[in-house]
């Protein structure tokens, strides 16, 4: 961020804006204005969130305070791209470098995952420290064979990173396939990498930087949270303690493009920062299908029954953390959320009643491995923390609070 001109960051701005836009509902259920030096922690449920969530936060800075994104360092690495964009572009793009330009976006790496690394990205490395080896000098014959096809081990290292092996050399490599000694030296090299990329990101919020943080490190591929790194903690002391939680929900089966709603909150001394986060991410209508249908083995149900059995949870005590349409009109949430599962071919229609169709996979919902057990986990695991609140509340105890901002929408 450092010596990019405001004109630049701005106009990279309005590009990310009108991508939003077209891709992307967005809808805040509160909006706080920020001030650094502030560390924002989501959830990562998919990738909207660093798409949206960087665009509401540079927008509603307050002053000039600087903005810095913490992404993997996997997005600064070749052919990153490349695991993104259908097979006819990513011979053409895949292999494009983007450290330039994310550097430009305030986007600033973190080693997040040190022993999951693809061919591509230890290739990179070890050709930047030795020279553009023989694959097999490096990589295990066998490794490279069952990813690369025969002849794989007389490969350059430079053309693992080239285009047309920029697909297949997104996969992760086994730590073993790496021959000595560029092992250890990919090893040794890790510490003090994390340690100058943390260190750099203190220093930005010492000098009142927003830094937005996504502590999972990974996309979630089950719906829970993954465990947050330590570096949280390091860098909310940097911040001065002052850390802010969103909440996000991101449901492709409402109405129309994709849907993601964000709350804000303030953190809680007396709460794990996960268990904040967790709390408050916003109930869907398709989450809260999903944990009915699972938990009840239901493969077929009439509107009826789905209507009564979102109803049943609001109750329950999902109420209070129900997206805006859930609260105002159940019954044309549901409706709509029910056109979208079979517009998406997740559901089919049988008369009166819906059927699943074997179909647990959705694009837009690209880390979920299925989209019934991801939906109904995140909203069971968000519904007990939400339960607990209220217990506390009963006994005495204040559960966390959204800050001040706009009125739920």
């Amino acid at each position: 961020m450092a010596g990019v001109r405001p004109g630049v960051r701005a106009l990279m701005a309005c590009g990310l804006a009108g991508y939003v836009r077209l891709r992307y509902r967005v809808v805040f259920e509160n909006a706080p204005v920020l001030a650094g030096p502030l560390v924002v922690a989501a959830n990562h449920q998919s990738d909207a969130e660093v798409l949206v969530l960087p665009l509401y936060l540079y927008r509603h800075r307050r002053g000039r305070a600087p903005l810095v994104v913490s992404a993997t360092q996997r997005l600064f690495e070749p052919g990153f791209l490349a695991s993104r964009l259908p097979p006819y572009l990513a011979r053409l793009w895949g292999s494009r470098p983007l450290a330039g330009l994310l550097y430009a976006a305030g986007v600033w790496p973190v080693e997040n995952e040190p022993y999951r690394r693809s061919f591509a990205s230890v290739a990179a490395e070890v050709r930047a420290r030795w020279g553009d080896l023989v694959a097999s000098a490096v990589f295990a014959p066998d490794a490279l064979a069952a990813v690369f096809g025969p002849g794989a081990e007389q490969l350059r290292l430079s053309a693992l990173i080239g285009p047309e092996a920029a697909r297949p050399a997104q996969a992760v490599v086994p730590w073993r396939a790496i021959r000595e000694p560029y092992r250890q030296a990919l090893q040794d090299a890790t510490r003090p990498r994390i340690t100058a990329q943390l260190t750099a990101l203190a220093e930005a919020l010492q000098q009142g930087a927003i830094l937005l943080l996504t502590p999972e490190g990974h996309v979630t591929e089950t719906g829970r949270m993954r465990p947050w790194g330590r570096a949280f903690g390091q860098l909310v002391a940097a911040a001065g303690g002052r850390w802010l939680a969103a909440g996000v929900s991101v449901d492709p089966f409402y109405a129309g493009p994709v849907t993601v709603w964000i709350r804000f909150g303030e953190p809680d001394p007396d709460r794990p920062p996960e268990d904040v986060v967790r709390g408050l991410r916003p109930f869907t209508p398709s989450q809260l299908l999903a944990r009915w249908a699972e938990a009840e083995g239901r493969v077929a149900w009439s509107e009826a029954e789905a209507v009564a059995a979102v109803r049943r949870q609001l109750a329950e005590g999902a109420a209070d953390g129900a997206v805006g349409p859930l609260r105002r009109n159940p019954e044309e949430a549901v409706r709509r959320t029910l056109g979208r599962l079979v517009a998406r071919g997740v559901l089919a229609r049988a008369g009166s009643r819906y059927e699943r169709t074997g179909r647990v996979r959705d694009a837009r919902l690209a880390g979920a491995a299925n989209l019934w057990t991801y939906l109904a986990a995140q909203a069971e695991e968000t519904l007990a923390v939400r339960l607990r609140d209220h217990e506390d509340t009963a006994t005495g105890r204040e559960p966390s609070r959204p800050p001040a901002g706009r009125p739920p929408a």
